[in-house]
C-alpha cells in the first residue's frame, strides 16, 4: 500500500483514490471540495489514475487540509486512512488474496513482504515497497515485535497502525494495542517498532495460534513452553551433504518414520553428494556463522562471470548485498535467525576481476530466495534469479534453460510474461477509462451550453423531447447598429474578434442574471428568463440584463473607426412554447407570437435604446414583487410594427436607487468587472486567408524560401507541395501538443496549453516592415557585439563577459535576426519595441535555467554554441538565398538545447532510475526535456512573442524540435538517424521525393551539431578550454558517484572522438557550404596537436585537479 519509486519524491494513485473515497464516503463531496482547495488539488472528482505516478506532496497536502478542514490530529487521518484502505483493497478485488495471508496475525504481517512481492509484477516498474517483519516478544509474555522499514521513514507510520488494527479486527475477530518502541530515523534507530498485543490479555495467545483449540489452550501453550519432555533425546547424525552434520530429535511414538540412527545410516551411501547438490540447487550459496562462503551452486559462478574459486572463502558481503529485508548492518548473524520465513531479495556486488564486458549482465542481476538453517554455525540460501518475465530474464544475459528443471520457475516466468502484457493492458485501460471520463465530462458542459440538461440527458437516453408551453416568459432581442457597413470597412477575421468579445460580454452577463441563452444569429442575440426552469422573477431578470449589458458593450470598439459599439434592444413578456427542432443538428428553439413581437420591438427600436412592451412596462412597474419602484421609463407612444400594427412602447431608462441590480452605482462597478473579465481573456486575432511566409508555402516575392538547400529554385509551390507541407505542420502540431499534454496532471491545464497553442499556430500578426534594414547581416556588425567572428576559427565571445552581459549579447544577436524576418517582404505592421522587450525577458529567462555548478553544460556553453551555430548558417546561405527564420531557428535551437542539463549523461540517469529518465524512456531523456522546457516557457510565458514566430514561420516548432533532438550525441542510434536523413536527402538534389523541408531539417540537425562541439574544430586553445571544463565536469560526477573515473583513458578518447565524429560530421557540413568554410583543415589541425601535446597537458590536468578535488574550486562554475 506504499509503494514509492525509486529517486523520486511519487506517491502511487491507489493512494489519493482512496483517500478521495474516504473522506466521501464518512465526511461527504462538500467536504472533499473543501479539502481539494485547501490542498491546492486541481483533478476533478474521481479523477485520480490508479497505476499514475503523483509527488508525494500532492498526498501530503491532501492529508493536512484534512485535518485542517476536519479537526483531525494529521496521524489520526493517516491511521483512520490505513482501517479505510484496508476495506478500499477488499473492494477492489483483493479480498481472498488477504484472507489467506496467514492463518494468525503475526504469520498474516510475516507474510506481507512475499505479498508486495507478488503484487510489484502487476504494478509499473521502479516501485519499492516497505518491509515487515515479526518476532516474539521477550519481556511481554504473548506479545509480538513489529519491525516496520520505508524509504520515507516514519512518514507513514499513522497508517500502518491502521492497517494492522483493521486486519486484526476484519480478519481475526479482536482488538489490539499497538505500543511504538522505536521510531525509524530517531536515536539512531534503523527501524519503527511496535509492541503488539491483544486488548483482552486472555486472547493474548490468538496473535500467535490458530484458532480451533480449547478455551485453555493460552495457558496450556505457557506451561508447554517450560516443560520438556522426560522422551526427548538428542542424537547426533551425519548429513548425506558431505562434510556436515546435523541432530534429530527423538521423541517417543513420533519417530516410526526413522526408527533409530541404525537405519538412517544405512541409506547414508545413497545420500547427495556434494556435485549433485550444486545441480540440484544451481543458484545456492553455503555460509558459516562468519559468512565465509564454502559452497556455490553450479550455475552461480557463471551468472557472476567469475570462477568458483574465487567466491569459495570470500566473504559473502564482498559478493552479494541484502536488498531486502533491510536490516541495517546488513550481513548480522542475529538478526538473520529473526528472518528466517522471509524472503530475501539479494544483488551482487560488481567484483573487481568481473571483465568490463560482463558488466551490463552483473548490474541487472538480482536473486531471490530463502534461507535454510543447516546447523547452529552454518546457513544455506537457496537462490534463483528473480526474473518475473522473459525481458526481466534477457536482461540478466540468461535463458529458460540456465533455470533449475526442479522448481516451478519456469512456469513462473512464462505466467509473469503473460501477466506482464495483461497488466500493462489494464494499466492503460485504467488511464484511458479515467480520460474517456474527463472527456465526457467536456462533452457533457459542451452540449449543456448547446441544449438545457433536462433537454440533452433526454435525447441522450434516445426519448423524444415533446414541445413544453411555458406561461411566463420574458425575451431580449438585440442587434448590432450599423452592422453592415462595419463589415464592408473591414476584414472578415476582424468581424469575428468584435463579435467575440460583444458575446463574451453578453455571455457573461446572462450568467450573472441566470438567463437562458437560446441563439446568436451573426449579430443579433437572443435570450429569455421563464424558460426552462419557471422563474416568477423573469421580468426583472430581462430587464437588469438589458440595462447592464447596454452599459457594458462600450468596451467593445468597432475595428472600422475604433469607437465603442452600439445595440438596439428590444424586450417583451409573454407566453410560448419551446421544443427541440432537426435530428441532425438538434436545435432548442421558441415559438409563438411573443418572440416576433420582441422581435418587432427590436427592429423599430433606436441605436443605444432599450425598447420596451406596454406589457413589460405593466409588468414591471405595476405587478413587480419589489414594494418600491425599481425602473425609470420614458413614454415613447405608438410605434407602427410590421404585422401588429401601432403598438405603444416605453424606453427603459435606467434602474432606480432602489434597485440593488442595476442601479447607477452598481452598474459602474458592474462596468469595470466586465473589464477586469476582458482584460484578462488573450484576445486572439486569427487569419483565415494566411498569407504566404516562410516554410509556409511560396513567399510574398515568390521566391523559394528554401533555395539554400535546394538548387531548384522554384518561383512557386504546387498545390500538392502546399498540402504536404500542411500536412507537416499538422504532424508537427500534433507532436508538440502531445508532448505539452504530458506534463499536465489534469484535463484542465491541458485544454487550456492546447487551446493557447493552438492559437497561437493560428494566430494573427499584422506586421509591417521595421525601421533597421533587413540586408543587414545579423553578424554584419561586430561592433555591437563583444565577440570575435572574423573567421570560423576564432568565433568566440569575449571571456571576461558576465552572465548578463552575455544576455544583452545574445539577444542583440537574435533580434538582428528577427528584425530581418519581419522585413519588407511581408504585409505586416510589428511593434518591434514590445518584440524587443518580449526576446530580451526571454534570453534572460532561458539563461536562469542553466545550472550554474556545470562546468561544461552552462549557459556560457550555450552562448558559444548560439554564436558559432548562426556564424555556420550565414556561410551556409551566402550559396544559396537567405532565408532568416532559418537563422534564427538555429540560435534559438542552440539556447534551448541543454536547459536544465544536470551534467551527466543520460545513460547515467538510466542508471539512478531519474524521474527524468522515466518520463522520457524512450532515448535522448535530457534533450527531451531540454526542448520540453524550452518551448513550454516560450508558448506559456511569452504567448504573443511565440505567436509571432509561429505566425511567421509555421514549421517553427518541428525544425526546432528535430535540431535539438539531434544534439544527442551519447546515442549511436540517434547519430546514425541524423547521418542517414542527411545522407538520403542530400545525395540527389534533383530528387523531387525529398522535400525541401526535410533537407532543411537535415541540414539544421548538422549545424546545430556542428556548433555544439564547435570547439573541436576552432583555435588550440579555445579547444583546450572547453575540453578541461568537459573533464572537470566529468572528474565532479566522478567524486559524487555518478559517473566512471575519466582520468582513464581521457587522452585516447579524445582523439577517436576527433577522428570518428567530428571529422566526418565536419566533412558533411563543408558541403552544405561548398567549401566557403573549411571545417576539416581545424579538426586536422587540433587532432595534429593533441597527438603531440595532449597527453602531457592532460596528465598535467589530472594532477593539479587530483590536488584540489578535497576543495570547492573544482566544483565552482563561472556559469
Amino acid at each position: 500500500f506504499e509503494f514509492h519509486r525509486n529517486s523520486a519524491s511519487a506517491m502511487f494513485g491507489w493512494i489519493n483514490d482512496c483517500t478521495e473515497q474516504l473522506v466521501i464516503t464518512k465526511f461527504g463531496i462538500e467536504k472533499w471540495h473543501e479539502i481539494k482547495e485547501k490542498a491546492g488539488c486541481s483533478v476533478k472528482d474521481h479523477g485520480f489514475v490508479r497505476h499514475q505516478y503523483y509527488p508525494d506532496s500532492s498526498t501530503v497536502n491532501l492529508v493536512v487540509a484534512a485535518s485542517d478542514v476536519l479537526g483531525i490530529p494529521v496521524s489520526g487521518v493517516l491511521e483512520a486512512f490505513g482501517q479505510f484502505f484496508m476495506e478500499f483493497v477488499r473492494k477492489n478485488g483483493y479480498e481472498n488474496l488477504l484472507r489467506c495471508q496467514g492463518s494468525t496475525l503475526r504469520l498474516w504481517l510475516s507474510n506481507l513482504n512475499a505479498l508486495h512481492d507478488h503484487l510489484q509484477s502487476s504494478l509499473p516498474a521502479g516501485f519499492v515497497a516497505p518491509v515487515f517483519w515479526c518476532e516474539d516478544c521477550d519481556s511481554v509474555q504473548g506479545s509480538i515485535l513489529l519491525h516496520y522499514f520505508s524509504k520515507r521513514g516514519s512518514l507513514l507510520c499513522p497508517l500502518v497502525v491502521g492497517v494492522v488494527k483493521e486486519v486484526a479486527r476484519f480478519h481475526f475477530d479482536f482488538e489490539i494495542e499497538m505500543e511504538l518502541l522505536a521510531t525509524q530515523g530517531e536515536e539512531e534507530s534503523e527501524f519503527t517498532t511496535w509492541r503488539i498485543s491483544t486488548n483482552d490479555p486472555k486472547e493474548q495467545w490468538r496473535l500467535t495460534t490458530k484458532e480451533g483449540v480449547d478455551e485453555n489452550m493460552s495457558e496450556k501453550i505457557v506451561s508447554d513452553e517450560h516443560e520438556e519432555s522426560p522422551e526427548q533425546t538428542t542424537t547426533p547424525m551425519t548429513c548425506p551433504f558431505t562434510g556436515m552434520t546435523f541432530t534429530t530429535v527423538g521423541n517417543g511414538d513420533l519417530d516410526k518414520g526413522i526408527e533409530d540412527p541404525e537405519s538412517y545410516k544405512s541409506i547414508q551411501g545413497e545420500g547427495i553428494s556434494w556435485q549433485k547438490m550444486q545441480s540440484v540447487f544451481p543458484f545456492h550459496i553455503l555460509v558459516d556463522s562468519d559468512f565465509k562462503i564454502h559452497q556455490v551452486g553450479k550455475r552461480l559462478p557463471n551468472l557472476l562471470h567469475c570462477k568458483t574459486k574465487k567466491l569459495v572463502g570470500r566473504k559473502i558481503g564482498e559478493v552479494l548485498d541484502i536488498t531486502r529485508p533491510v536490516l541495517g548492518s546488513e550481513w548480522n548473524w542475529p538478526a538473520l535467525h529473526k528472518l528466517a520465513d522471509q524472503i530475501f531479495f539479494i544483488k551482487p556486488k560488481q567484483l573487481t576481476d568481473t571483465p568490463k564486458t560482463r558488466t551490463t549482465f552483473v548490474e541487472e542481476i538480482k536473486f531471490k530466495g530463502s534461507m535454510l538453517h543447516i546447523s547452529d554455525d552454518s546457513i544455506m540460501f537457496i537462490l534463483s534469479p528473480d526474473a518475473k518475465n522473459v525481458s526481466e530474464l534477457n536482461s540478466m544475459g540468461l535463458t529458460m534453460s540456465d533455470l533449475s528443471l526442479h522448481s516451478f520457475q519456469r512456469d513462473a516466468i512464462f505466467l509473469g510474461e503473460h501477466i506482464s502484457s495483461e497488466v500493462k493492458s489494464a494499466h492503460e485501460l485504467d488511464r484511458l477509462s479515467k480520460r474517456l471520463k474527463n472527456e465526457k465530462d467536456l462533452s457533457n458542459t459542451l452540449l449543456y451550453n448547446m441544449l438545457p440538461r433536462s433537454v440533452a440527458d433526454e435525447l441522450r437516453s434516445g426519448l423524444t423531447v415533446d414541445p413544453t408551453h411555458y406561461d411566463k416568459v420574458t425575451l431580449f432581442f438585440s442587434d448590432v447598429v450599423g452592422f453592415t457597413s462595419i463589415c464592408d470597412a473591414i476584414e472578415p477575421w476582424e468581424v469575428i474578434d468584435m463579435l467575440n468579445q460583444l458575446y463574451s460580454v453578453m455571455d457573461y452577463l446572462a450568467m450573472r442574471f441566470n438567463l437562458y441563452k437560446v441563439e446568436t444569429i451573426g449579430d443579433a442575440y437572443m435570450c429569455c428568463s421563464g424558460l426552462p426552469i419557471p422563474d416568477d422573477m423573469h421580468a426583472e431578470n430581462i430587464a437588469n440584463f438589458a440595462l447592464a449589458v447596454s452599459e457594458c458593450v462600450r468596451h467593445v470598439k468597432s475595428p472600422a473607426d475604433g469607437k465603442p459599439i452600439r445595440l438596439r434592444i428590444g424586450i417583451h413578456t409573454g407566453h410560448c412554447m419551446a421544443g427541440v427542432v432537426g435530428t441532425l443538428t438538434p436545435h432548442y428553439c421558441l415559438f409563438g407570437d411573443m418572440i416576433n413581437t420582441t422581435a418587432r420591438h427590436e427592429s423599430t427600436g433606436e441605436a443605444g435604446k432599450i425598447q420596451s412592451s406596454s406589457i413589460l412596462y405593466g409588468r414591471l412597474m405595476h405587478f413587480s414583487a419589489h414594494q418600491t419602484q425599481q425602473y425609470k421609463f420614458t413614454p415613447r407612444g405608438l410605434v407602427p410594427m410590421k404585422g401588429k400594427g401601432e403598438l405603444f412602447t416605453y424606453w427603459l431608462d435606467e434602474g432606480t436607487d432602489g434597485n440593488k441590480e442595476v442601479n447607477p452605482v452598481a452598474i459602474r462597478k458592474l462596468y469595470d468587472e466586465v473589464g477586469e473579465v476582458l482584460g484578462k481573456k488573450k484576445w486572439k486575432k486569427r487569419r483565415y486567408f494566411r498569407r504566404g511566409s516562410a516554410l509556409g508555402g511560396a513567399s510574398v516575392a515568390g521566391s523559394d524560401a528554401l533555395t539554400m538547400f535546394d538548387s531548384r529554385s522554384q518561383k512557386s509551390t504546387s498545390n500538392k507541395d502546399a498540402e504536404s507541407v500542411t500536412d507537416d505542420v499538422d504532424d508537427q502540431d500534433h507532436d508538440i501538443s502531445s508532448e505539452v499534454e504530458s506534463n499536465y496532471s489534469n484535463v484542465e491545464e491541458r485544454e487550456k496549453s492546447l487551446q493557447e497553442l493552438d492559437d497561437m499556430i493560428n494566430g494573427d500578426n499584422d506586421l509591417s516592415s521595421p525601421e533597421e534594414s533587413p540586408e543587414d547581416a545579423a553578424l554584419g556588425s561586430a561592433d555591437k557585439l563583444q565577440c570575435t567572428i572574423d573567421s570560423w576559427k576564432n568565433v568566440c565571445w569575449d571571456v571576461d563577459l558576465t552572465r548578463e552581459d552575455l544576455v544583452e549579447n545574445i539577444h542583440k544577436l537574435m533580434m538582428a535576426i528577427l528584425s530581418k524576418c519581419f522585413g519588407d517582404g511581408i504585409d505586416y505592421d510589428p511593434d518591434i519595441d514590445f518584440l524587443d522587450k518580449q526576446l530580451y525577458g526571454f534570453v534572460h529567462r532561458i539563461s536562469t535555467l542553466y545550472r550554474d555548478e556545470n562546468r561544461f553544460h552552462n549557459w556560457r556553453h550555450a552562448c558559444h554554441v548560439a554564436l558559432g551555430a548562426t556564424f555556420l548558417i550565414e556561410k551556409a546561405q551566402e550559396v544559396g538565398e537567405e532565408d532568416p527564420w532559418i537563422q534564427f531557428i538555429v540560435a534559438f535551437s542552440a539556447l534551448i538545447h541543454d536547459v536544465k542539463h544536470f551534467g551527466v549523461n543520460n545513460s547515467q540517469l538510466q542508471l539512478e532510475q531519474h524521474a527524468v529518465w522515466q518520463i522520457y524512456d524512450n532515448g535522448s531523456c535530457q534533450e527531451r526535456y531540454s526542448m520540453h522546457c524550452g518551448l513550454s516557457i516560450f508558448i506559456e510565458e511569452f504567448p504573443e512573442l511565440s505567436r509571432e514566430f509561429l505566425q511567421g514561420c509555421p514549421m517553427f516548432l518541428r525544425l526546432v524540435s528535430s535540431a535539438v533532438l539531434a544534439t544527442d550525441i551519447s546515442s549511436s542510434e540517434v547519430q546514425r538517424k541524423v547521418k542517414e536523413k542527411f545522407e538520403a536527402v542530400m545525395a540527389d538534389e534533383s530528387d523531387s521525393s525529398k522535400s525541401k523541408c526535410e533537407r532543411t531539417e537535415a541540414a539544421l540537425e548538422h549545424i546545430l551539431l556542428l556548433a555544439d562541439v564547435g570547439h573541436c574544430s576552432q583555435k588550440y586553445d579555445t579547444f583546450l578550454r572547453w575540453n578541461r571544463a568537459f573533464y572537470e565536469e566529468c572528474f565532479v560526477n566522478y567524486l559524487n558517484e555518478r559517473g566512471i573515473d575519466p582520468r582513464n583513458g581521457w587522452y585516447e578518447g579524445q582523439i577517436r572522438f576527433l577522428e570518428k565524429y567530428v571529422m566526418p560530421l565536419a566533412t558533411r557540413c563543408e558541403s552544405l557550404m561548398h567549401l566557403s568554410c573549411p571545417l576539416t583543415t581545424g579538426v586536422q589541425s587540433i587532432l595534429g596537436r593533441w597527438r603531440l601535446e595532449g597527453a602531457e597537458w592532460t596528465e598535467q590536468m589530472i594532477e593539479e585537479l587530483w590536488r584540489k578535488k578535497d576543495s570547492t574550486e573544482i566544483i565552482c562554475s563561472d556559469g
